[in-house]
């Protein structure tokens, strides 16, 4: 709609149709999926300050929205479940102000935080950690608490570990996803503002704490323009809009902490520093547009907050629209900006920079050159697979100032970047390499190779390469370096060209194992059991035994065993046995459960004198809640089953089979 407040129209559950919309929303929640669809969960309608707990779709193709899961209803409190554990009647509770998004590798959509109402209708701030999957329709409640202001555990720097759990926040909605990596900055608590950086790694299921204090309300420390420093803070501040860089660098814009800025600050993931790059230093800062499209080192937005419509283009360019600056009163902006981070240039592309604008609506579905959305913050946006940019809804002023005087909208708007405005590259001119190396975890004594990946002709490279033989190179690729003690190693990089040089730093990026001792192996009767060790693999005349990764082996025929040890860091002894049965101990009865680490399913095989004998299969969560079970009796001399996990969620799960006097309990990882 293009007047405020609309309640929009839910139709019927799952249904698409041209009449459905959402309500008028702010700081709704956001994704695309992997098919280009458009995601949209919660926000908050300002007439009376309701929050929503629902689910929408937006199909670029047929123009349509989809109210696809939800209570329909305001101000609902989450339905949590078993942690871990999908189901079709859980619901994330009703939420805004900036929840935290990210779509994993699979598709997944994820959900975090932001304030909302928890399991038992309470209101506040959240750091329930939520996963919905898009082909089942389920939602999982994965980690974190299910009560408002959950308990939070910082753990050790750089550190991942389970029992790491990132304090409740809002306000922190610009995420970043990097492969199986989800990353968040800042945020606001009860007490104050956050200046942390936490990483969340969606494979193992642990948050690491990366960088920042536990200490609310702390200054920036902007340091010297575009020099990395580890001093170097963005301070505690919310609302900004961030992007990934061509070299997958974070980078966020703006925010504020009472004061608004427009500071444009880059976190390199390799050497865990924050560099300021563009912009002022100071709070509250005017802007100073050129020409449209005209690029230039003195032209920047203003400061603002809520700026979180923003996108990247396929060539790198960084764009973003309105927001607030704070102040008496506020001004909301409509003014499209784009950064080349390339020249390190901003350019204002559309709209204007003056403020509280009503916007030029147009006829729907028309693009016009007159066209301008009203300005906002706190919308919703995305990009399709034909690089138009998206958004929809936010907050703006209400054109009646005689009543309150900010107002939401559910207004949908596409604009499509004009070529000749801009036809080149925008990545970085950074000349530092990236780095690849033949395998960042070995064994003592072990070599590996380096290789710097660079386009850039005519660079001379240092290498240094702590706790190595040799421990220095100024090859390109340096071959041949060994590493003959156990420890976690930095490797550091200057690369040079003229009068440019760059350094990059990899802290603890070579971690060195030790062997673990050579195992023994024990024999009563024809029982075998092998020292103490992380993991075990058994063999039978140097052949892997399916599913015999335990300490101890019963063995049912005569031959050569040999126990693989290996310790966490894969490191590995062996010690072979040659085992003489009796006939008296030579069995052909055996179960066999494999594989113990499996991406959607197990393959159970009992094999022996188990002919109408009924056989049981159980599988239970960490918690011993049963969730699988199946009886049959078996009708062969050799029983086979298939058991399909992929409805699951990642995590350890123990299966047990029973088949007459046998019996056999296995640890199951099922990895996503």
């Amino acid at each position: 709609d293009s007047i405020p407040l609309s309640y929009g129209y839910y139709g019927i559950l799952g249904i698409p149709s041209p009449a459905n919309n959402p309500p008028a929303l702010y700081e709704a929640a956001n994704w695309t999926d992997a098919n280009g669809n458009f995601w949209l969960f919660g926000g908050v309608h300002y007439s009376n300050f309701n929050m929503y707990a629902d689910l929408w779709k937006y199909t670029v193709a047929t123009n349509q929205w989809t109210w696809v899961k939800g209570p329909g209803l305001v101000n609902q409190p989450g339905i949590y479940g078993i942690q871990g554990i999908s189901s079709s009647a859980n619901n994330p509770g009703a939420r805004a102000w900036g929840a935290a998004t990210w779509v994993d590798p699979e598709g997944n959509l994820w959900l975090f935080g932001g304030s909302g109402i928890d399991h038992s209708g309470n209101q506040g701030r959240l750091n329930d950690l939520w996963k919905y999957d898009v082909v089942t329709n389920q939602w999982s409640w994965i980690k974190g608490a299910n009560t408002i202001n959950g308990p939070s555990d910082y753990g050790l720097l750089r550190t991942e570990s389970p029992s790491n759990q990132i304090p409740a926040r809002d306000e922190s909605s610009c995420t970043w996803t990097i492969n199986n990596e989800f990353w968040i900055f800042g945020g606001v608590t009860n007490s104050g503002l956050f200046n942390d950086l936490w990483r969340y790694n969606w494979f193992t299921n642990n948050w690491t704490w990366m960088k920042g204090g536990e200490q609310l309300n702390q200054s920036p420390h902007h340091g010297m323009i575009g020099v990395a420093d580890e001093f170097n803070d963005p301070g505690g501040r919310f609302a900004y809009c961030s992007w990934l860089n061509c070299e997958t660098n974070l980078l966020f814009f703006g925010g504020e902490n009472s004061k608004t800025y427009n500071d444009l600050w880059l976190f390199n993931r390799a050497t865990n520093y924050w560099t300021w790059i563009d912009g002022s230093s100071n709070p509250n800062p005017d802007g100073n547009p050129g020409e449209y499209c005209e690029e230039g080192e003195n032209f920047n937005p203003a400061g603002r907050t809520e700026n979180r419509a923003r996108w990247r283009d396929e060539k790198g360019n960084l764009w973003l629209f309105g927001g607030f600056k704070m102040g008496a009163p506020v001004s909301i902006y409509s003014d499209l900006w784009r950064y080349n981070p390339g020249t390190r240039n901003w350019a204002l592309i559309n709209g204007t920079i003056l403020s509280n604008r009503e916007g030029q609506y147009g006829t729907q579905s028309v693009a016009a050159s007159t066209n301008i959305p009203r300005s906002r913050g706190g919308a919703v946006s995305w990009m399709d697979t034909d690089g138009n940019f998206w958004m929809f809804g936010g907050l703006t002023i209400e054109e009646d100032a005689g009543g309150y005087p900010f107002v939401t909208m559910n207004d949908l708007w596409q604009y499509q970047p004009d070529e000749v405005c801009f036809n080149g590259t925008a990545c970085d001119l950074s000349i530092v390499p990236e780095i690849n190396v033949s395998d960042s975890a070995l064994c003592t004594g072990q070599c590996i190779d380096f290789i710097a990946q660079s386009s850039i002709s005519e660079m001379s490279y240092y290498w240094n390469f702590e706790g190595a033989v040799p421990d220095t190179s100024t090859q390109l690729f340096p071959e041949g370096i060994c590493y003959l003690q156990p420890g976690n190693f930095d490797v550091r990089l200057i690369s040079s060209r003229e009068d440019l040089s760059d350094t990059l730093i990899l802290y603890d990026y070579i971690h060195v194992y030790d062997f673990p001792d050579t195992p023994s192996i024990t024999i009563t009767g024809n029982l075998l059991s092998g020292t103490s060790s992380v993991f075990y693999q058994w063999q039978l005349n140097g052949i892997n035994i399916p599913g015999a990764t335990n300490q101890q082996f019963t063995a049912h025929e005569s031959g050569n065993y040999t126990i693989v040890t290996t310790n966490k860091g894969g490191c590995w002894r062996e010690i072979t046995i040659s085992l003489e049965l009796t006939p008296e101990q030579e069995s052909s009865e055996w179960i066999i459960i494999n594989p113990t680490l499996t991406l959607q399913a197990i393959t159970i095989v009992i094999s022996g004198n188990h002919e109408n004998d009924g056989v049981t299969v159980n599988i239970f969560n960490v918690l011993g809640q049963q969730i699988y079970n199946y009886h049959e009796k078996n009708s062969s001399a050799t029983f086979k089953k298939e058991v399909d996990l992929s409805m699951l969620p990642a995590g350890i799960y123990f299966a047990l089979v029973t088949a007459g006097s046998l019996s056999r309990l296995e640890k199951i990882v099922l990895a996503r």
